[in-house]
Order: C-alpha cells, then sequence, then structure tokens
C-alpha cells in the first residue's frame, strides 16, 4: 500500500511539473510575446547592454532658457544616466545656435554652476557655437561675465570659431577692444588659433604685431606642418633664416615632426645638423624614444651608427629605452656592440632595471661589470629603489658586499631610501660607510633632515650615538 502511495504521489509530481513547465514556455497576456530583438540580450557585453537601455530611455523635450538652470543642477547632482547628460549637453549647445536667446542661456548656465569644476569647458564650448553664428555679440558679452577665469575660457571659444570663420573681422576687432583681457591677450589667443588652420596667414600678422615669441612658435608649427609632407622643402626654407637661433630652434622643430613618421629618415637631418650640441640633443632624443616605438628598428639603425659620431650620453639613454622595450632582449642586443659604446649601453639597460627589478639585477651585475667606478653607477640607483620594495632583502644583499666605493654608494642610496621607514636604522647603515667624506655627508643630511621633522627624537639619537662612543 505504502509502495503504491509514493507511485501515485510521483506520477501526480511529474503531471504537475509538465504542466508548469508548458505555461512557463508560453507568453501571458500582459507580457506579450518577447521582441525578438530583445532575445539576445543574455549575450551582450557591458557595453553593449548599457548602450541598448540608454536607447530606451525617452528622449529630453528641449528645456525653455528659463529651465535651463534647473536642468543643469537637476542632472548634475543626480545619477542620472550618461545618454540623458549627453543629450542635455547637446541640447544645450543647440539653444546657444540662436543670438537673440544665447546670452540667457549663458546667463542661466552660469548662475546654476558658479564653482562647478566642469563649468570652464562648459562655457568655452558655448561660446564657440555662438561665436560661429554671432561672434561680435559673444565677445562682446565677455563684459558681463564677472569671473576672471570664466571670462578667459569664454573669450577662447569664441575667438577658436572666429578664427576659423573671418580672421580678417576678428583682427579688427581685437585691435579696437577696449575689455582688457582682449586687448592684452586676445590677439596672441586669436593667433594661435588661425595658426592652427592656416598657419602662413597667422606668420604673416604675427610679425605685424611684433611679437617675436609667438613669432617663434608659430614658425615653428608652419615648419612642423611642412617638413611632415616635404621635409626637404622645410629645410630649405630654414636656410634662408637670417636669425640663427631661430635657425637652429626651427631645425630641431623640423626634426622631430619627421621623427614621428620616418625616424631613418630623420637620422639622415641630424647629420646634417653642423650643432654639435644641437645634433647631441637631437640624438638623444631619437634614439631614446626610437626602441618603445619600434625596438627592431631601433637596434638596426643604432647598430649600423657610427660609433665615433654617438656621445657617451646616447648608448646610455638608448640603453634606458631598449629595456624598457624588453630587459631580455635590451641585453642580448649588448652583444652586437664594443668598448665603450657597449659599457654605457649596459649602464643605461642596468640602471633601469635596478629601478623596475632591483633583485633580478643584485644577481647579474657583476656579470657585465667589475670595476667600481661602473657598479657605483648601477647600485646608486639599486640600494634605493629595492629599500623601497624591500628592504629586508636589500640590507641583506648590502650586508655582503665587500668594502669598496661600490658599497659604500649602495649603502648611501639605501640608507637615503630607508631614512622614510626608520630614521635610526638609516643612520647606523649611514654610519658603516667606508670612505670618511661621504660617511660623514650622508649622516649630516639625514640628521638634518630628521631635525626638520622630529627635533627631540633626532637630538636623542645624537646624544645616545654620543654616550655609546
Amino acid at each position: 500500500m505504502r509502495v503504491l502511495n509514493h507511485a501515485v504521489f510521483i506520477v501526480i509530481g511529474v503531471i504537475v511539473g509538465l504542466g508548469i513547465g508548458q505555461i512557463l514556455k508560453q507568453p501571458t497576456k500582459s507580457q506579450g510575446a518577447v521582441p525578438a530583438a530583445r532575445q539576445p540580450m543574455l549575450g551582450l557585453n557591458r557595453h553593449q547592454l548599457a548602450t541598448s537601455l540608454y536607447a530606451s530611455l525617452p528622449k529630453l523635450v528641449a528645456p525653455s532658457v528659463d529651465e535651463i538652470g534647473g536642468h543643469w543642477r537637476d542632472l548634475a547632482s543626480a545619477k542620472s544616466p550618461a545618454r540623458q547628460r549627453a543629450d542635455y549637453r547637446r541640447l544645450r549647445l543647440e539653444l546657444m545656435v540662436d543670438p537673440s536667446i544665447a546670452p540667457d542661456v549663458v546667463e542661466q548656465v552660469v548662475d546654476a554652476a558658479t564653482g562647478a569644476n566642469n563649468l570652464r569647458a562648459v562655457l568655452s564650448k558655448m561660446y564657440r557655437v555662438w561665436a560661429a553664428n554671432d561672434p561680435v555679440a559673444a565677445m562682446d558679452s565677455l563684459a558681463s561675465i564677472e569671473t576672471h577665469d570664466l571670462r578667459y575660457q569664454a573669450m577662447s571659444g569664441a575667438l577658436k570659431a572666429w578664427a576659423e570663420s573671418d580672421p580678417t573681422a576678428a583682427l579688427a576687432y581685437i585691435s579696437e577692444s577696449t575689455l582688457g583681457m582682449v586687448a592684452e591677450r586676445g590677439a596672441n589667443m586669436f593667433l594661435r588659433y588661425l595658426a592652427e588652420s592656416d598657419p602662413q596667414r597667422a606668420l604673416k600678422e604675427v610679425r605685424l604685431l611684433g611679437d617675436t615669441d609667438l613669432e617663434r612658435s608659430i614658425h615653428g608649427a608652419l615648419i612642423a606642418n611642412q617638413a611632415e609632407t616635404n621635409m626637404e622643402s622645410a629645410w630649405k626654407e630654414i636656410d634662408v633664416l637670417t636669425d640663427r637661433d631661430l635657425q637652429q630652434s626651427l631645425r630641431g622643430t623640423a626634426i622631430q615632426a619627421l621623427a614621428r613618421k620616418d625616424k631613418p629618415q630623420a637620422l639622415t637631418y641630424i647629420d646634417r645638423l653642423e650643432d654639435k650640441t644641437q645634433r647631441q640633443y637631437a640624438l638623444m632624443n631619437l634614439f631614446g624614444e626610437w626602441p618603445i616605438s619600434d625596438p627592431e628598428e631601433a637596434k638596426v639603425a643604432f647598430a649600423k651608427y657610427p660609433k665615433e659620431a654617438l656621445p657617451s650620453n646616447v648608448p646610455f639613454m638608448f640603453g634606458q629605452s631598449m629595456n624598457l622595450a624588453g630587459s631580455r632582449e635590451a641585453l642580448a642586443f649588448s652583444r652586437l656592440l664594443e668598448g665603450e659604446v657597449r659599457e654605457n649601453y649596459l649602464l643605461g639597460v642596468l640602471t633601469e632595471q635596478a629601478i623596475k627589478q632591483p633583485a633580478k639585477t643584485a644577481a647579474i651585475v657583476t656579470d657585465y661589470f667589475q670595476e667600481d667606478d661602473q657598479l657605483r653607477q648601477v647600485y646608486r640607483h639599486l640600494g634605493g629603489a629595492w629599500a623601497g620594495q624591500d628592504e629586508h632583502a636589500a640590507a641583506e644583499w648590502v650586508a655582503n658586499l665587500q668594502p669598496s666605493a661600490a658599497r659604500d654608494e649602495a649603502v648611501s642610496s639605501f640608507s637615503k631610501r630607508l631614512f622614510s621607514i626608520d630614521p635610526e636604522r638609516a643612520l647606523q647603515w649611514a654610519s658603516s660607510i667606508a670612505d670618511g667624506k661621504e660617511r660623514v655627508r650622508r649622516t649630516d643630511k639625514l640628521i638634518e633632515q630628521w631635525r626638520a621633522q622630529n627635533a627631540e627624537s633626532a637630538d636623542a639619537w645624537l646624544k645616545r650615538s654620543a654616550t655609546d662612543q
């Protein structure tokens, strides 16, 4: 009988389960069928899902001028969806297209958002739209903005738009303006914007203005644009200049611009530089950046470059950059180098590694260097960097170093970094420096630093040290 009862209950359970399953498969009247477009949402990533959800939000209705301040406050303070905030920004800029209501929109926004972090950027965009339709009215309204910083941002947006539409009218307005900010800073700001769209015109106008610094800046922008498309033409234009300083400056600018597009070609123009210091500086910039953008191309170029023409700091910087591209590959490349170039290159690699991977560097540095002068340069970085990452491991390493100038360098940098953790222990380590002058120099600096932070503790330590001696 008990078995029969169990069997009945099992049958009933199966029937009920099947019935419920069929019901769940059917859409209810209130739900309706699941739209086909929404079925795949379970497979969407977070960005796609957010985009889909925002798309379903009701569109904002354009606020009236009187309501715009309230909308600003509500959307800025509430955790509203990003699309609603973006829609409101768009609607606000659309209102600025109408010059008849633009002043009222600005007033509402400034009153509602004074002190807001992003008000300066907002005002600059609003004035750019306003000035695109009525630049004179936009510039005239600057006097009504009380805050100097906001007035500056508004002028920036207006002049940027005017530089794109009517430079002649803009320059005439600036020259006749009685508003202090426009008269004093308007021409400089405007000509920088004009240089973005018409550098030749900007250069002509700035020469009439007589601003030497601005002329150099705009001339540099013009040469940089030209160098990216026709370097030889830019180089010839620079050659005819009589101002020696300007000539050197523009050659450097042209090479930097060309290097962004074609580093091997830029290298050929570096070799044409007559000034030794400028050539060295240009080589440092080029080889210092090259491994980060294209390490394989950089290695080929560096290996082929005449080593007698390389200043010592160029291999060092190249080694630092090669290490950033990959420490193992950087060390392997050193096998292709010889003599002083190899030594300086390895110093660059290992000093950079010492900062990033001190334990690993400590284990391999003597495989590459044995001389004190070389080890000191690596240990100067190694001791301090390791103390910041693992003071106990660093202390053990320093304690096992043989007495030498390199060890003194390691102890000095280690104690300097250790000071922020434990001033007393840092001074104890500094007192173990073998070289008398370096020991006094380091301990005096640490004591001075300690007294500036906590004179009572520093003086107490000094008394104890004197007693112990």
